[in-house]
């Protein structure tokens, strides 16, 4: 699944380009279950019979261990050679957790030109804000795509959304592109 959103990904990001863009440009993309797998440390979980945990969270990052989602190194090369900004919004952890991100994502060779991780709250929105007005030496950008495994990973948009009509959902016929993530997310206390 994760290839076949990467390539309407790349499609769209091509068909938007091509329609022209004024300005300065880029994408916004979440870490954990779309551009990083953590297979490994949800199976290791599992054969533990135990959950989730802050320590063993951490200890999983510091490893940098976790490896590309199928397709996004190649949309990532895609939206460089167009001319666009990576941006990386994560719920990942300032800090510690967002250092050996960094370093993960550099042994596997996955450029970027920012990463927003998580300071004081969760909500991705004022970080998405902060990337349209510049951020960390890059100017104001217009997004032309969202990519993320959650609802929350998408501008102004909750599991709230599901409650109302379909016109709620509309980002997605134009610059959101979902990655199924059916091990966690959100969704879960739906």
């Amino acid at each position: 699944q994760s290839l076949q959103a990467y390539a309407m990904a790349t499609a769209r990001l091509e068909e938007t380009i091509a329609d022209g863009v004024s300005g300065d440009w880029g994408v916004v993309l979440d870490i954990d279950e779309t551009t990083l797998s953590n297979l490994t440390y949800q199976r290791r979980r599992v054969e533990l019979g135990v959950g989730y945990s802050s320590a063993s969270w951490l200890a999983w990052t510091e490893e940098k261990a976790a490896t590309p989602m199928p397709g996004a190194q190649a949309f990532l090369q895609r939206v460089r050679d167009l001319g666009g900004r990576v941006v990386f919004v994560s719920n990942r952890k300032d800090g510690r957790e967002c250092d050996a991100t960094r370093a993960n994502l550099a042994a596997l060779n996955i450029g970027f030109d920012a990463m927003l991780c998580r300071t004081t709250t969760s909500d991705k929105n004022p970080r998405f804000d902060e990337v349209r007005a510049g951020t960390q030496g890059l100017p104001a950008l217009e997004v032309v795509l969202f990519v993320g495994d959650n609802i929350q990973d998408f501008p102004g948009l909750t599991q709230d959304v599901r409650l109302g009509a379909d016109s709620g959902f509309a980002g997605f016929a134009d610059n959101f592109v979902l990655i199924a993530n059916p091990m966690y997310g959100s969704w879960e206390r739906n």
